[in-house]
């Protein structure tokens, strides 16, 4: 098993240095479909794109063309033509570059001044023009054309780590058998871009089992060079996307293949709204949830703009987090939501925009899932696990913004001077060492928590958050405490109250007071009215802060 986890973990580090490349999938910020006789732009772009008329390409003369050499391209789509805008400097991709030098009969290309050309077969793409760190791809899609832009400085790029997977497993390995066709099958099927179907080509069946289940599977690909076959399982849409391609190699005479689902991975619509990707056939549905190969990506880019990834972490089992979570749903944040115990299968922090651990509303009753804690008779505060050890360290270290919710501030506080004590005692001896999750003794650290003091006793209802977050205004506000550590409460949250029932000092401070909620506070100059009380700030008032702080 050590073998395969370590050919995996080369497969998957292939996988990730594939995806980042300069002008890979994730660099993708656009996609222009054109139509004939239409000139296009759009504001940077770096002049006019026009797909011509049969009669327009007939007219025009094609200088520096690869069919000057002969190359004849089989498409019912006419040439493209770029018109550079004045003082834009622009010239052929490298594929461009090697179409003109190599001929091809999918591709070609003409140069003519500050007029380019191109034209491409059906289902092909090429790199077409660069215009300093922009490339503009050249695609044909059954006869749509379309210009899809890569940026090498794109934000999906800049941001993108890694894609989670789960757990290496040899359950998900299964031995199979191939049937080829007499003939290949060509299906029309729908792709990832609305309204569009293509063409696509089957050469036979694989079928094996698959945890209990006797499973056949449409392939593509070639025998000669490894067979492929794009599914559905009862994952997609909640932990992974909505189909997910396999790779299964090149069959043995006999026709036995081996089907590791742990290298099924993600086509690039997961990641961007701009992929034109084939989806399976109907019958391509393996009937179970297969819980192997890449999840559900957490960087990804919509026409917005690039998402924000947060990790919620509830650290104690049986929680009801939901009615907490759904404050975010509207703020535009993905989450991924674990146990501490589902750590491990979650990429890198710096993968996250922000961290939330959420514990019991009430610190007297919580408890670890490492089974420590005080003694029966005071509160139990909870010590970490390992996994949530390196989860704290982790996100301190690449300074992800943390909020801790409940009980869960005990753990927070706790990680925060640990992990500062150790970078003290490094100052003083003058050794410089990195932090890891095995330096923090948190038996000691929580010998140190009794004697504290009754400043850093967290009440029940309240809400770590880490400096940084602390520090931006909007939640500056709400700060009641802050403890040794720098960790910033709010404290006498309400966690679930409906924000509408509560008033905003800020917003009715000024206003006349017949038009006040009773217990506002008054207004300032008036005679004789006595400042309310001060009513709870909410979770549900809060999130909308966190949210627009974790987005910028």
């Amino acid at each position: 098993m050590d073998q395969y986890r370590a050919e995996w973990h080369a497969w998957h580090d292939a996988r990730l240095s594939d995806l980042a490349t300069t002008f890979g999938w994730l660099s993708i910020t656009g996609l222009t479909w054109l139509e004939p006789g239409v000139d296009v732009t759009w504001d940077g772009a770096p002049g006019v794109f026009r797909l011509e008329t049969p009669e327009e390409s007939a007219e025009a003369p094609v200088v520096g063309s690869t069919s000057d050499t002969g190359s004849s391209v089989a498409t019912s789509a006419g040439w493209v033509r770029l018109t550079l805008h004045d003082r834009v400097s622009a010239g052929p991709a490298p594929e461009a570059l090697d179409v003109l030098g190599h001929p091809r009969p999918t591709a070609e290309v003409a140069i003519d001044g500050d007029v380019m050309r191109a034209r491409v077969g059906k289902g092909v793409s090429l790199g077409w023009v660069l215009v300093d760190h922009v490339l503009y791809e050249l695609l044909d899609r059954d006869g749509h054309v379309g210009i899809r832009r890569h940026d090498a400085k794109a934000p999906l790029l800049a941001h993108f780590l890694d894609v989670p997977t789960f757990p290496v497993s040899f359950d998900w390995v299964a031995s199979g058998h191939f049937e080829p066709f007499p003939e290949p099958r060509t299906r029309r099927i729908s792709t990832a871009a609305p309204g569009l179907q293509v063409d696509d080509v089957h050469v036979g069946t694989v079928t094996f089992e698959l945890a209990g289940h006797t499973c056949t599977l449409q392939v593509g690909g070639a025998v000669e060079t490894g067979l492929v076959a794009n599914f559905h399982d009862c994952t997609n849409g909640r932990t992974t996307a909505a189909w997910r391609r396999l790779n299964i190699g090149i069959p043995d005479p006999a026709g036995n293949v081996i089907l590791d689902f742990n290298r099924a991975i993600n086509y690039p619509c997961a990641f961007t709204p701009y992929a034109t990707c084939p989806a399976p056939v109907p019958e391509n549905v393996v009937p179970t949830a297969v819980e192997a190969g890449e999840r559900s990506p957490l960087q990804t880019l919509t026409p917005e703009g690039i998402n924000t990834p947060v990790l919620v972490v509830e650290t104690e089992p049986g929680l009801r987090t939901a009615q907490v979570l759904e404050a975010w749903d509207t703020h535009g944040l993905d989450i991924t939501r674990v146990t501490e115990g589902e750590l491990s299968g979650v990429p890198p922090m710096a993968a996250f925009e922000g961290i939330v651990l959420v514990g019991s509303a009430d610190d007297r009753t919580a408890h670890g899932t490492s089974g420590a804690g005080a003694d029966a008779s005071g509160p139990r505060h909870p010590i970490p696990g390992e996994e949530l050890e390196g989860c704290l360290v982790d996100a301190l270290a690449v300074r992800r913004p943390i909020v801790a919710i409940g009980a869960a501030a005990r753990v927070f506080d706790r990680a925060v001077r640990t992990v500062k004590a150790e970078a003290a005692d490094c100052t003083e001896t003058g050794v410089l060492r990195a932090v890891t999750a095995g330096d923090l003794e948190w038996d000691s650290v929580r010998e140190a928590d009794a004697s504290a003091g009754a400043d850093e006793e967290l009440p029940s209802g309240v809400i770590a958050v880490s400096e940084d977050a602390a520090a931006h205004r909007p939640i500056r506000k709400d700060i009641t405490r802050t403890l040794s550590s720098g960790v910033g409460l709010i404290e006498g949250v309400d966690l679930l109250a409906d924000t509408a029932e509560l008033t905003d000092p800020e917003a009715t401070a000024d206003a006349p007071a017949e038009d006040r909620p009773a217990g506002a506070t008054p207004a300032r100059g008036e005679s004789g009215a006595e400042p309310a009380a001060p009513r709870p700030v909410t979770w549900l008032s809060l999130a909308e802060r966190f949210a627009d702080y974790l987005r910028n």
